[in-house]
């Protein structure tokens, strides 16, 4: 009898000890899937905070470091938002983060689909136009304005073509308050005039050989430049995958070499605000960009505090 009650005293004991062992699983797993979800819904204010202070150490970088090599940014003119798949296509594989230049002449609902794709590949943007008038003006007005909702810059970056390039064109982009402009310039040269900033753009529309001079020449002068290619082009022979694949590989050489390297248009302007010897100017737009950007900062701080404060809630 008492071994019978021992046996059914041991048996008791496993059974206690094998609930507890499964409640301390079931618990854990409760815990685990708690943090998983928490995570997940944290995910997306720690990655755009990750961004603002990764482009808040660019921004730094291109003021208070000293650079004497070529930079290159590489652009994408697109007329729809379709286009992006190919530009992450053919740029995914390289470091540089393209520049999807939007064309004004477009209608506002094809320009709110490209800037949201853009937004969402964490692409840059540039504003321009195929011809230049007030209406395109207006309509780059509403899309930089509209861009602050997708985390873009205020100071909104506006290309001018060489055909409308003119004192009375540039006057109208500085009452529009663009300061910072891309031109083109037969010497590929920068330049700083009445407070605007300007940098030259190249289309690549040949064969790439025909543009391994140009290439070289940025290496030797030391120029910054932005190198450009119109997806429509595509449909008409001007350009193709392989051109732009190829023209990429070239460039992408002369990184690895240490004879050029990639850069942000943010970081180019500031940059170039410090080579023309205005310092304080690009520090003060600096630090009014940062002081902009701690707003959001702590937004989303305040955010992340938030979910994780629920962190033994489950």
């Amino acid at each position: 009898m008492k071994k019978i009650l021992l046996v059914m005293l041991a048996l008791v004991l496993v059974i206690i000890s094998g609930m507890l062992v499964f409640e301390s699983d079931q618990k854990e797993q409760r815990q685990q899937k708690h943090i998983l979800k928490l995570q997940k819904e944290a995910e997306p204010y720690e990655s755009e905070l990750q961004e603002i202070r990764q482009d808040l150490e660019e921004r730094s970088r291109a003021i208070y470091s000293s650079s004497d090599i070529s930079s290159s940014m590489v652009g994408f003119v697109m007329t729809s938002a379709g286009d992006m798949d190919l530009v992450k296509e053919v740029a995914n594989e390289y470091s540089f983060t393209p520049i999807i230049v939007l064309n004004c002449d477009l209608s506002q609902d094809i320009l709110l689909e490209i800037l949201q794709k853009a937004s969402e590949q964490n692409y840059e943007i540039m504003l321009s136009g195929m011809t230049f008038d007030e209406n395109v003006l207006k309509t780059a007005d509403i899309i930089r304005d509209q861009g602050t909702d997708y985390g873009y810059d205020q100071d909104v970056v506006f290309m001018i073509r060489k055909k409308c390039d003119s004192d009375k064109n540039r006057n109208l982009l500085k009452q529009h308050e663009y300061k910072n402009i891309i031109y083109y310039d037969s010497m590929m040269k920068s330049d700083i005039s009445g407070k605007m900033r300007y940098i030259p753009y190249r289309f690549v529309r040949s064969n790439v050989s025909a543009y391994i001079n140009t290439i070289e020449y940025a290496v030797s002068e030391k120029v910054d430049i932005i190198w450009l290619f119109n997806i429509e082009e595509i449909e008409n022979g001007k350009l193709s995958k392989g051109i732009i694949t190829d023209f990429l590989q070239i460039l992408d050489k002369r990184i690895k070499k240490g004879t050029m390297h990639y850069i942000k248009l943010g970081e180019a302007f500031y940059a170039l605000a410090k080579k023309e010897g205005l310092m304080q100017e690009a520090e003060e737009e600096y630090t009014r960009y940062k002081e902009e950007q701690k707003v959001r900062i702590d937004e989303l701080e305040a955010e992340i505090d938030k979910i994780y404060s629920c962190w033994n809630e489950y």
